[in-house]
């Protein structure tokens, strides 16, 4: 008779002999399918806050002042600031819009170039800064007809483009004076009169400039000559009466005063 095997105990795995406990909230396993199982009763499954709406956007901060100027910086502006004031003297000319214009703005370019020989110091500053008062009229379209030359110059190379200061001036006084200055000025020394209440000051000025746009300030016996018929017969007599008639048109001048 055959004796049975004595079985020994069973040992259970982990895994096999365990019953599986309830699973940890928030955890979920995975079946062998790959699908997750549903989450146990009585526990929602916690689904992602919606996000914050955006908030208001920082306060923009006003860029701060600019610290004060440093001592030299601050005196270096002042320097270059009255230096520029420095630069330029006088009064600029009025714009040479019309021929009549040309004796006054003539007079105001020269005294204007005169005091300030460093800022126009050779020939093509002083003719650029001459046509840049040319702005209406015939002196516009003579200085556009200038400026159409120089280009053509330029172009084909020609030395002096602008050609010299002198050149300039002279072909003004050709398209914008008087070529009748003197003989008019004679005419207006000529008719001069010495008016009831005027000062014999106030005539001679008047009687200097017909004179010398007459070119007649050279010739003192003329000066002299012509004074003697326009000034009251008394004054003439007093003339005589103190010696010698004057021979110098100054020495005429200090007598009548």
């Amino acid at each position: 008779m055959t004796t049975p095997e004595t079985q020994g105990p069973v040992i259970h795995s982990p895994e096999r002999g365990r019953s599986p406990g309830p699973p940890t909230p928030g955890v979920h396993r995975r079946t062998q399918g790959g699908m997750l199982p549903p989450p146990p009763q009585g526990i929602e499954e916690q689904s992602p806050s919606p996000p914050l709406p955006p908030g208001p956007p920082p306060p923009q901060r006003s860029p701060s002042p600019p610290g004060p100027l440093s001592r030299q910086s601050s005196q270096s502006s002042v320097h270059n600031h009255r230096k520029s004031k420095q630069q330029e003297q006088g009064r600029k000319p009025d714009p040479f819009t019309n021929k009549s214009q040309y004796r006054i703005f003539q007079q105001q370019l020269y005294l204007y170039l005169q005091q300030n020989p460093n800022i126009y110091p050779n020939d093509i500053n002083k003719v650029q800064f001459t046509l840049g008062f040319f702005t209406e009229g015939l002196p516009a379209e003579w200085a556009f007809l200038f400026i159409e030359k120089v280009a053509k110059k330029n172009k084909e190379k020609k030395p002096e483009p602008w050609g010299t200061w002198e050149e300039f001036y002279n072909e003004l006084q050709i398209v914008f004076g008087d070529p009748n200055e003197n003989q008019n000025e004679l005419t207006r020394l000529e008719n001069l009169t010495m008016k009831t209440g005027q000062t014999a000051t106030e005539f001679f000025q008047e009687f200097d400039l017909y004179a010398l746009h007459a070119d007649y300030m050279k010739n003192e016996e003329i000066l002299i000559c012509m004074a003697e018929k326009k000034i009251p017969k008394q004054l003439v007599h007093s003339m005589f009466n103190c010696g010698k008639p004057p021979t110098v048109y100054q020495t005429l001048l200090r007598v009548v005063f």
